[in-house]
């Protein structure tokens, strides 16, 4: 799985591939994290900023969906709300020790690269690209 960033992943839009790098870097460090066991301060840090870049990410989103009159907004924030939950509840889980903590962010980081982006993300960047395109005549 490692690294989990590929060019594939591109959306052609600057922010969405941006954010979604730096996710895929953080989801990258998380892993390898909890791999070397480094202790439970490091890996509540890493998850910690994990969830820090993907609220701004969902928040860049969500303005961008809002200025296109996205279709699939509704939708798209409900699966929003569900990976912060879910990043939400693997932090609580990580500050109890949960020793099964590696494979639910790895889950969860498949989730994300293979299911959102292709559901969401790959349609909401054509829609994007399609209305910053100069109108032709």
């Amino acid at each position: 799985m490692f690294p989990m960033w590929e060019d594939a992943m591109a959306t052609g839009v600057e922010e969405i591939d941006d954010d979604h790098r730096r996710i895929a870097d953080l989801f990258d460090d998380a892993l390898i994290s909890l791999g070397r066991n480094p202790g439970h301060a490091a890996i509540v840090d890493v998850l910690s900023r994990l969830v820090d870049s993907m609220c701004e990410h969902i928040e860049r989103e969500n303005e961008l969906m809002r200025s296109i009159r996205d279709r699939t907004e509704a939708q798209h924030r409900l699966e929003h709300d569900e990976y912060l939950s879910r990043l939400s509840q693997l932090m609580v889980d990580c500050q109890k020790h949960d020793s099964c903590i590696v494979s639910r962010v790895r889950d969860l980081a498949s989730l994300w690269k293979h299911q959102h982006q292709e559901r969401f993300d790959r349609p909401l960047a054509q829609s994007i690209r399609r209305q910053r395109e100069p109108a032709r005549l």
